[in-house]
């Protein structure tokens, strides 16, 4: 699932953490990637920190723009994609 750094600015202190993700690939693979996105969310929620920065999300998708899949739907609900 993802992988996360955290990374610290040195000067100013503040601090970010990075995820990088691979949803699972295939039209029959809609229901993984819907648990895929909750445990995402869950997992960054319980690792964020008082005076951390936003994190950010990267990866592989699998994603198209308008597709109306609940994994979509949720990561949607917190990052700007």
């Amino acid at each position: 699932m993802p992988r996360a750094t955290r990374h610290e600015h040195k000067a100013s202190g503040l601090r970010v953490r990075f995820y990088n993700i691979h949803l699972y690939p295939g039209e029959g693979r809609k229901g993984i990637r819907k648990v895929q996105a909750e445990d995402l969310i869950r997992k960054i929620r319980n690792r964020a920190k008082d005076g951390e920065l936003p994190p950010i999300l990267v990866g592989d998708f699998n994603y198209v723009k308008g597709d109306n899949e609940a994994a979509y739907r949720i990561i949607d609900n917190y990052f700007e994609v």
